[in-house]
């Protein structure tokens, strides 16, 4: 997966310190949403209300698209209420490249970025749980990380580490049409997000002090995908996949010890450290398969597209497109 870097992009709306997430009436049917989208900011991205929380922009869905400083606004019908707010695709205007991930946030969020989706996935007590893991202190999820140093460099963390894994999960399955395409991408990271937020419920008292959270959530992406865990196809999997363990791991600090550095930009210059960062973790996600096992051995699957919840089981195809998944001989 293509993480792009510096400029504006995959998480959400960092560039720009004013206040978004806020409502006002833009005719009698429909309210209009602001905010913006934040890696450093994204620009031509997807956003949409989606009311079903299926991490889709479904057709009646209201969606518009993100500006050059990962801006948006989004008229929702006033008789839409709860929703969450979803951003997809467009290009990272630090990196002027494609990102292809799926970021979400609470429907009153100001910012959409890495750490919100977190939040969204995990629900209640997710503030807690990110300030336990990362030895943080924040108060709240909602900020723009560029204007925060220290949320800042979690963010990337976490968009590296999910980045990572997109690629990697993307060189162990072959989803036929959507082979290798943004599409697939996409479905790839929110796979990797809902693994990482299944690590964090599951091993309640773990950090990021150790390579073993990058490992339980490389398992928690192999149950996904292949759900009898009792299988050979899933051994192998899981085993392929916690081999690029140590790769994902070291990339994620290497991005955090990059931003040690970062203080928040008082104009609309992208700092050098940023950059910096960017490039490596931009290099780790399209790198992190070469420690992959050369030889696999395949099992075929159903799964949605895009979606961040993985059905289907190991042998069976169905009209949302079957994937081959690959496991280690």
């Amino acid at each position: 997966m293509k993480k792009s870097l510096i400029s504006a992009a995959i998480l959400a709306s960092l560039g720009s310190l004013t206040l978004s997430g806020c409502f006002s009436s833009s005719s009698s049917s429909t309210t209009a949403v602001t905010g913006t989208v934040v890696d450093w900011n994204i620009t031509d991205a997807t956003v949409c209300a989606d009311v079903n929380k299926n991490y889709i922009c479904d057709a009646g869905e209201a969606s518009t698209t993100s500006g050059a400083d990962g801006k948006f606004t989004l008229n929702v019908p006033n008789d839409v209420t709860v929703y969450n707010l979803l951003a997809k695709g467009g290009t990272d205007t630090a990196t002027n490249q494609a990102f292809n991930g799926v970021l979400a946030a609470p429907s009153t969020s100001q910012y959409i970025t890495p750490v919100s989706t977190l939040g969204v996935v995990y629900g209640s007590g997710a503030l807690e749980r990110v300030n336990s893991f990362y030895g943080t202190t924040f108060t709240s999820l909602d900020v723009n990380p560029i204007a925060d140093a220290g949320l800042f460099r979690v963010s990337q963390q976490v968009a590296t580490m999910l980045s990572s894994m997109a690629e990697i999960t993307s060189r162990v399955t072959n989803a036929g049409t959507l082979d290798g395409t943004a599409q697939e991408e996409r479905y790839n990271f929110s796979l990797a997000t809902k693994a990482f937020v299944n690590y964090l419920k599951t091993d309640t008292t773990g950090t990021n002090s150790t390579q073993n959270y990058v490992s339980e959530t490389l398992k928690n992406v192999a149950s996904q995908l292949v759900t009898d865990t009792t299988s050979t196809a899933y051994t192998n999997l899981q085993s392929t996949l916690v081999t690029t363990s140590s790769t994902v791991y070291n990339a994620v600090n290497d991005v955090n010890a990059a931003l040690v550095s970062y203080t928040p930009p008082t104009d609309s210059t992208i700092p050098t450290v940023v950059v910096s960062a960017q490039t490596t973790a931009a290099d780790a996600a399209n790198t992190a398969d070469d420690s992959l096992p050369a030889t696999f051995t395949a099992v075929t699957i159903t799964v949605p597209e895009d979606a961040v919840t993985v059905s289907g089981t190991s042998g069976t195809s169905g009209t949302s497109g079957t994937t081959t998944v690959s496991g280690a001989q």
